[in-house]
């Protein structure tokens, strides 16, 4: 196992991060669901305890209202009877008005103590409805200035000793007119709830009198039904002023309630206010105009089953979460297991190992997911690799096989070369010898010219001096046989330096089709490349090694074709100095023909001369006479000589551009050769790289 999958920690591997993804998403999930659950069911819990409050507050008003109406029956009762009835009427008879002047209500109420007999009649009346309500301690009758004409404690004259200061007595307005039920009043350390009923004048609207009941608090025990419901003690129900009128603990009867909420909230009759404040659950609902049902519930007790529902939901949460984690990490391990045997294969390829068995096995293969994908497609990379690595294993043979060719027909070129440049060398060296022969030939018929004039101006000096003349026709002609002979050898060597010319085009040619040949060669290894560089950039990671082999077979194969392309330079240039010298050969070759034809020329003439000289003493008239053509003749020659010397020089000229054409085809050749050894090195390079791999 390599280093990298060494190193590999659990927490790092993949099926690890996939399970832990999975698992977040669950946790995120739950936790969502949990919110909701809790939140749904805190909802429902408050809707419960509002349905519960507003059942409770129901059963309330409907209590009061029966109470009430009860109380009212009561009232009625007393409004009835004939004693009540009758001392009302007198009192009323004699009531000055609330507007009246201070006398005459001070008249008024002396007239009571004259009817205190139908006093206590009516006072009878009035006490009679304890005993129909057992919660009724006392009732009293006020006018409509509050001035109280009869009281049930004063119901006889030894009940009026101790209770006379209730007559006559002129009440606050809160004692009888503005009473609604549930006001708490306090006398004597006692507390009573009054109930007032106002007696109508005989137009129905004109409020003549106030009948009052003082009730026992525990009224609203017996009148109002017992909660039987969790948490009751956390319900009361309140005035307006925010005094306790029922609560689960009787002691609590006026108090002032702890909660300032419940007082400030303003609230209709029948509507409900609720709000969570300080961490209690506060709940307003107004059953009459000044009772209301007041609910405070800490938060937390109410929603305790909600909390418990939530610990319950966690806990089953964890333990799903535990599952699924442990059921998602065994199921994607098992789903992943190939991944080590792609981490294996990858690891050999990386090594240089495409056979075939680095390739998947049957069972990934069988698969039908990705997995089974990707192990298809991985086989078939590593095929398509392996016959890569092959192909461009031939391919690096042949041009191995190619160099070494080159090689050696480059140094086969290069000693060519160097053979031309030293036959050029020596032509050139003959071309000079020739020249300065030539050039003394012209010298030699110069001064022949002048002999001729002057045997011409003095032709008995001729005839004295013909032997001398013949001696040196003898040995003009010698040098014009001489010359002969040179121009002959110039001739032949002139043909053999344009065999070695033509020669050295043939072998120029032959390079050019081996570099035309290293040009095709580098082309296919150049588009070997770039498919090693596809396959290698396909494979991803693990085509990387290969990657990098695929560049430097695409950097041999563009230095092979700028080799190439440099060689073909090379060779065009030593193409066009072969034309070139071949064309100034065969120039050279004309014009040393024409010299050898002047020459012999030349040769023939001097043989005449020979000839005349020999026949001089008898024919010494014919040589005067003949003089004036022989002047004419030798200044032919001359010219004939200028004009092979001009040749000459012309051709000697040629064989020094031979020689500099020759000597640049030779560093040309040596550069050939220099690239095809360099050519050569690169491709055993390229082979030992290829030979990393292991193919089958």
């Amino acid at each position: 196992m390599s280093a990298q999958t060494k190193n590999l920690s659990f927490f790092h591997s993949l099926k690890w991060k996939i399970s832990a993804v999975i698992v977040v998403i669950l946790l995120i999930v739950l936790g969502a669901i949990s919110y909701l659950t809790f939140n749904s069911a805190a909802e429902i819990v408050r809707n419960q305890i509002d349905e519960n409050i507003n059942l409770v507050a129901s059963s309330y008003q409907s209590n009061v209202e029966a109470m009430l109406k009860t109380l009212d029956r009561q009232i009625d009762s007393i409004d009835s009877d004939s004693s009540f009835n009758g001392y009302f009427t007198l009192m009323e008879g004699l009531y000055p008005g609330s507007e009246s002047e201070p006398e005459a209500r001070e008249e008024f109420t002396v007239n009571i103590d004259s009817f205190m007999g139908m006093q206590y009649s009516a006072a009878g009346a009035l006490g009679s409805v304890k005993d129909n309500i057992e919660n009724i301690e006392f009732a009293y009758l006020a006018m409509a200035d509050g001035t109280v004409i009869a009281d049930s404690r004063a119901y006889s004259a030894q009940a009026l000793e101790d209770n006379e200061h209730y007559l006559r007595e002129k009440l606050d307005q809160d004692l009888y007119k503005d009473i609604n039920f549930g006001t708490i009043h306090r006398e004597n350390d006692q507390n009573y709830l009054l109930y007032n009923s106002p007696i109508y004048a005989d137009d129905g609207e004109t409020i003549t009198a106030y009948i009052v009941l003082a009730l026992n608090p525990e009224i609203v025990y017996s009148e109002l039904q017992s909660l039987d419901i969790e948490n009751a003690e956390n319900y009361k129900l309140i005035n307006s002023e925010g005094q306790i009128i029922r609560a689960q603990d009787k002691e609590l009867f006026s108090d002032q309630i702890d909660n300032s909420w419940f007082i400030n909230e303003t609230t209709a009759e029948n509507t409900v206010n609720s709000e969570e404040v300080g961490g209690n659950y506060l709940l307003k609902n107004q059953i009459t105009d000044n009772l209301a049902l007041a609910v405070e519930i800490p938060t937390e007790q109410m929603l305790a089953p909600v909390t418990r529902l939530g610990k319950t939901i966690w806990t089953v949460s964890g333990i799903f979460l535990v599952l699924a984690l442990l059921i998602t990490f065994l199921f994607i391990s098992w789903q992943l297991k190939p991944l080590s045997s792609f981490m294996e294969s990858f690891r050999k390829m990386k090594n240089g190992d495409l056979r075939n068995q680095v390739k998947m096995k049957g069972k990934d293969l069988k698969r039908k997911d990705e997995i089974g994908i990707m192990a298809g497609i991985f086989n078939e990379m590593l095929e398509e690799l392996n016959n890569l690595v092959i192909d461009i294993n031939s391919q690096a043979q042949n041009l191995n096989t190619s160099a070494e060719k080159m090689d050696q027909n480059s140094r086969e070129v290069n000693k060519g070369a160097e053979e031309v440049g030293l036959a050029v060398e020596n032509l050139s060296a003959g071309s000079e010898e020739q020249l300065a022969q030539i050039e003394e030939s012209n010298n030699n018929v110069q001064r022949l010219n002048r002999e001729i004039k002057e045997v011409d101006h003095n032709a008995e000096e001729i005839a004295n001096g013909a032997d001398e003349v013949l001696g040196k026709i003898e040995k003009g002609n010698q040098s014009v046989n001489s010359s002969i002979n040179n121009i002959n050898d110039l001739s032949q060597e002139t043909k053999e330096v344009a065999e070695l010319i033509q020669n050295l085009g043939t072998m120029s040619e032959e390079i050019g089709n081996i570099v035309v040949l290293i040009n095709d060669i580098s082309n296919q290894t150049n588009l070997l490349a770039l498919n090693a560089a596809i396959e290698a950039a396909r494979a991803g990671e693990a085509g990387r090694g290969f990657s990098v082999v695929a560049d430097e077979i695409r950097s041999l194969a563009e230095e092979s074709a700028g080799a190439t392309e440099k060689i073909s330079k090379l060779i065009e240039k030593i193409q066009f100095g072969v034309d070139k010298a071949v064309n100034s050969m065969d120039q050279n070759e004309e014009l040393v023909g024409a010299s050898v034809e002047s020459i012999e020329a030349t040769n023939n003439i001097f043989k005449e001369i020979r000839k005349v000289s020999k026949n001089l003493g008898s024919s010494i008239n014919n040589v005067v006479a003949r003089i004036g053509s022989m002047r004419e003749e030798s200044e032919n020659v001359e010219n004939a000589i200028n004009d092979i010397a001009k040749v000459t020089r012309d051709f000697a000229s040629s064989s020094q551009q031979i020689s500099a054409a020759t000597e640049e085809q030779t560093a040309s050749t040596d550069e050939i050769l220099t690239t095809a050894v360099e050519l050569k090195s690169m491709s055993e390079e390229l082979i030992a790289n290829i030979n990393d791999f292991k193919v089958e």
